[in-house]
């Protein structure tokens, strides 16, 4: 099973988003926040808590959130946005553990029990209460091995390629398959715009920290979380509007002036109505030809960056 992206629960506001582009707006927001003395960052973290005891559990979409959205209501109820993930458990697992450490990680993560709904066309994300998350468990020990394998991998596929309703969630979806008395499969699967692959060591990580205190009694010794994303969508649209966004509006009008549209050649004209369908094409090329196509993508790449 192949372990694919993952999942968005940003515990530090300078670790919860991204670049927007060539500039790297959110990566220079980053870098400021990394930049603040401990005191400064006291004083943000206050600031940000007080935002969201005042404006409660609604909270507008960052702009990430907002893109994903947006293509949700250009082609609705798709997959395409889904990120699936299978892990291998080579021991025996309590299925009742790991679901108790599932929802104690959906306890501890605002995002995850997030549902995106929209006003006059304008979306808000809402953090519900209380979301339960139930775990089915599918017993596959009476396959032979290879059936087992295939099967467990057509069950991540359907589990994968089921959509999201984005304004009533869950926006996850999690199932344990069963190989033997110490051999199972964990799937999950989340919407693209509740997680990111950065977040896939942080999910885990908890995962394995809230599973040990369920069979054994460990110690949970995680840091309570003081912000949450929706705590990061408010801040990062206060910061990035009136001058800050004006000059990135004109970088770009600036940089894509004049620019012809893409016109690539095609084996069949484009439909109406875009499928989507995909495939992956492998082919084998000489060390040669390698060298000779990645030199000047190279080059691009590093002038991009300057």
């Amino acid at each position: 099973m192949r372990k694919n992206d993952g999942f968005r629960l940003p515990g530090a506001i300078d670790k919860a988003e991204a670049g927007l582009g060539g500039r790297g707006v959110m990566n220079d927001a980053s870098q400021r926040l990394r930049d603040l003395t401990p005191a400064e960052r006291r004083i943000l973290l206050a600031k940000l808590a007080e935002r969201r005891t005042l404006a409660g559990r609604v909270a507008p979409l960052s702009y990430s959130q907002q893109r994903l959205w947006f293509l949700e209501q250009l082609v609705t109820r798709n997959a395409y946005y889904n990120e699936t993930s299978a892990l291998y458990f080579a021991f025996p697992v309590d299925a009742q553990a790991l679901k108790c450490s599932l929802n104690d990680i959906v306890r501890r993560h605002e995002v995850l029990r997030t549902v995106f709904e929209a006003t006059d066309g304008e979306p808000r994300q809402r953090v519900l209460a209380n979301l339960e998350l139930q775990l089915p468990v599918l017993d596959l020990t009476g396959l032979s091995p290879q059936r087992r394998e295939s099967e467990a991998v057509r069950i991540a596929k359907d589990q994968g390629q089921l959509p999201f309703n984005l304004a009533e969630g869950p926006l996850l979806r999690v199932s344990l398959i069963r190989f033997g008395a110490a051999d199972f499969v964990f799937v999950l699967t989340m919407h693209h715009i509740v997680c990111d692959g950065w977040s896939m060591k942080v999910f885990f990580e908890e995962l394995r920290a809230f599973y040990e205190h369920h069979v054994s009694g460990k110690p949970v010794l995680l840091p309570t979380l003081r912000i949450q994303y929706a705590d990061f969508a408010v801040w990062q649209r206060e910061w990035l509007s009136g001058p800050v966004l004006q000059g990135q509006l004109a970088f770009w009008r600036d940089q894509l002036t004049n620019v012809a549209t893409l016109d690539l050649p095609t084996d069949f004209p484009r439909p109406v109505v875009p499928t989507f369908s995909g495939r992956r094409e492998r082919i084998s090329i000489s060390a040669d030809a390698s060298c000779s196509v990645a030199t000047p993508i190279k080059t691009t790449l590093q002038w991009g960056h300057r």
